[in-house]
């Protein structure tokens, strides 16, 4: 007996909550085989990226980093199996219009959204800079996220899930500006696969840590300190100071 989604059969995905993930894993893979800019400005010409041939180089750049989407071994896991055929079957329009569902809350015409953030600065008085962390701040501060301009909900969307090993070089902790370094490993969702952590529980993580900042600086500060424990601020900070 078939699992059936969108129509489609699966012969090694059982249910609607493994499909889900895989497809959140898919979307993983798009982005990263996408190539997206750090600030994501480019994530408004993803649409016509949303192809098998985009997803198989995501997979591939993931393998070479250490995350083995498809099963290269002699054994492949039920979910790396489950992937393989997503992919297989990617050129179904029903895949593809799942997937730019899933990717369109972050995809919003960027330079529209740009263009409408100015405006609005300049009806208020104020301006608005293209600044990552100042927008991110303001948005903390004055706006309810379903309303945030996409380069926020691209930042918010795009914190992988991980957690962190601190380097060592002969028995030492590797240190950089003051700061411990860290390598990042992806943690696994229960079916043996990587993910972005959900937009707003990112979004609620940081907004509860930085609720009081009063700006860029704060900001960072608050996330470098909290960064020494918490894969997801490590993310985030990284992301946010390459940015700023």
């Amino acid at each position: 007996m078939y699992y059936k989604n969108h129509g489609i059969e699966f012969s090694n995905i059982i249910s609607d909550d493994m499909f889900d993930n895989l497809m959140e894993t898919a979307k993983f893979c798009i982005m990263h085989g996408f190539d997206v800019k750090d600030d994501g400005s480019n994530i408004a010409n993803i649409g016509k990226h949303i192809n098998k041939e985009t997803f198989e180089k995501g997979v591939e750049s993931l393998y070479k980093s250490g995350l083995d989407i498809l099963g290269h071994g002699e054994y492949k896991t039920p979910a790396q199996l489950g992937m393989g055929e997503i992919l297989e079957k990617f050129d179904a329009v029903e895949l593809i219009r799942d997937m730019a569902s899933r990717i369109s809350s972050i995809s919003t015409d960027f330079h529209e959204r740009i263009e409408r953030d100015s405006r609005d600065a300049s009806d208020a008085g104020s301006s608005v800079g293209n600044d990552i962390g100042e927008h991110t701040r303001q948005c903390f501060e004055f706006s309810r996220f379903d309303k945030s301009s996409s380069r926020v909900k691209f930042f918010f969307s795009t914190i992988a899930d991980c957690e962190l090993k601190p380097l060592a070089e002969k028995g030492k902790l590797v240190y950089k500006d003051g700061l411990v370094q860290y390598k990042v490993i992806n943690k696994l969702n229960k079916y043996g696969l990587p993910q972005y952590v959900p937009m707003n529980i990112a979004y609620n993580m940081i907004l509860n840590l930085c609720h009081d900042c009063e700006n860029v600086q704060q900001l960072l500060d608050t996330l470098r300190n909290a960064s020494m424990s918490n894969g997801l601020f490590y993310v985030a900070y990284t992301k946010l100071k390459a940015l700023k």
